[in-house]
């Protein structure tokens, strides 16, 4: 196997197992450990990406599963997210003020 292959494996694996975690913490049945764990993945695939986008992406899962057991990093999620959409959408201050609305939104629901 190629060693993109593997690294895109893994990339889908880490998002995967972010979402799983998540979604085992909202039904009680994740542990701080285990969040701390599924965030500690990601650090090593970030250092190796060449890649801006895939970077944050992953920054941005990392965060997520960290979000579960400190409230302070849905903030810097939120932050990683907007970093994300800059880089995807070039100077495009609209597409910031999209995503920006979205994270909004939700916290008038949290």
């Amino acid at each position: 196997m190629s060693s993109l292959f593997i690294k895109s494996l893994n990339y889908f694996f880490q998002i995967k197992h972010s979402f799983q975690i998540c979604t085992k913490w909202q039904a009680g049945k994740a542990t701080y450990k285990e969040t701390r764990q599924a965030a500690a993945m990601t650090p090593d695939l970030v250092r190796t990406e060449k890649d801006p986008v895939k970077a944050k992406v992953l920054r941005v899962m990392e965060q997520v599963a960290l979000i579960l057991h400190v409230k302070r990093h849905a903030l810097i999620a939120s932050d990683y997210a907007i970093t994300l959409i800059n880089l995807m959408y070039l100077k495009n201050l609209e597409e910031v003020r999209k995503e920006r609305k979205i994270q909004i939104e939700l916290m008038k629901n949290v």
